[in-house]
């Protein structure tokens, strides 16, 4: 979602950094918009001398919404236990109110969709099965396995089939 930012921002009822550290943001819950209001404070564990944030985490000081987002989402669900894992499409649907769609690697109309995602601007995810990977659970080109991937864009040229994708935490490259 963060390629489109107003789609982030458009989720936020507060707009800026609060001085009492309370915010509100909407999620879609079973395709009604709900009003979560929420506090700054996050679970942070000690971490090479840092205090860091258990779960979602960024470099970037001014990504706080990245964090209340996360938040906001485990209190609809009850705690950050009960969001972890999953599906992404259960987490698009909550923050987009859109339809959602899974399409398995072996579908037909994969390569299909996602040039028709391209055209769209559809938010598009990808994810590798627990399969994948050797003993750390990285394939020898650099691609987790249990892992979600950003899908950025779809392009079909000379014949190729062209996927740009993201890793959102960003430890590894693709290689192969």
């Amino acid at each position: 979602m963060a390629e489109w930012p107003k789609r982030v921002t458009d989720l936020f009822v507060t707009k800026n950094r609060t001085k009492s550290g309370a915010y509100s943001v909407k999620i879609c819950d079973t395709g009604i918009w709900k009003e979560i209001i929420l506090d700054d404070k996050f679970p942070c564990k000690l971490k090479h001398g840092k205090l860091r944030p258990v779960f979602t985490r960024t470099e970037n000081v001014n990504s706080l919404w990245v964090l209340l987002l996360e938040k906001a989402w485990a209190k609809m669900y009850g705690g950050y236990g009960s969001i972890e894992g999953g599906f992404m499409t259960e987490c698009l649907h909550d923050l987009t109110g859109a339809p959602t769609k899974i399409l398995g690697a072996h579908n037909s109309a994969l390569w299909k969709e996602l040039l028709l995602g391209e055209m769209r601007n559809w938010i598009m995810t990808a994810a590798t099965s627990n399969a994948l990977g050797d003993d750390k659970n990285v394939s020898k080109g650099g691609i987790h396995a249990s892992h979600a991937y950003s899908v950025l864009s779809a392009h079909s040229i000379n014949g190729e089939k062209l996927l740009r994708m993201r890793n959102p935490h960003g430890a590894s490259e693709w290689n192969g």
